[in-house]
């Protein structure tokens, strides 16, 4: 796979036939020249995600992410430093949202994060991954609460919820985390 030319212009690589199809993001594999995300977003960096790949623990704010969007990271769990065969990056499964909403396998997703050893090229890598402790969708509150009770009590949930999902094996998700993190494995980026 070649380099990317732009933050809007990132080469794209769609997965077929993976495991969950038909869920509302496509499995995919976007590469990002780091160069030219620099001249079109001048405040962007690479630090933030060295820093995470050189071994400091994540903390509380949000984890980097490509592509940039508008929805917050509501949940970030199942975190690690993954290597592929020439770089690094950070793996964690993740939902974003721009309000609260159950966390849910319609939109929860496995995400890795890297760059090549040279640092030129950005890897982001996006797959729809489900756990049976989650529920199919986010429509319905737990607990039948009401929409205000759950707003309310939404960081305990968050907190609960992380807590309880990283405590699942990596083989309890669809598809397993371990197989995910082999498919990042073999990746190879050659300019």
């Amino acid at each position: 796979m070649g380099p990317g030319n732009s933050l809007a212009n990132a080469d794209q690589l769609l997965l077929q036939g993976y495991a969950l199809s038909g869920r509302p993001d496509n499995p995919q594999l976007l590469l990002y020249s780091v160069q030219d995300l620099q001249q079109a977003v001048p405040s962007f960096t690479i630090t933030d995600l060295q820093t995470l790949i050189n071994g400091q623990a994540p903390g509380v704010q949000d984890l980097p992410y490509l592509p940039i969007g508008e929805s917050a990271q509501i949940i970030r769990v199942k975190y690690k430093v993954v290597s592929f065969r020439n770089g690094t990056g950070i793996r964690y499964l993740m939902q974003q949202g721009q309000m609260t909403y159950p966390i849910n396998n319609q939109n929860i997703f496995y995400t890795f994060q890297g760059l090549t050893s040279d640092g030129k090229y950005w890897v982001s890598v996006r797959l729809p991954i489900s756990n049976p402790v989650l529920p199919e969708n986010g429509n319905t509150l737990p607990n039948g609460e009401s929409m205000s009770t759950f707003s309310q009590n939404f960081p305990a949930y968050i907190a609960a919820l992380t807590s309880q999902l990283n405590a699942q094996t990596g083989e309890s998700f669809s598809p397993p985390i371990p197989a995910l993190d082999t498919l990042i494995s073999s990746i190879t980026i050659q300019p």
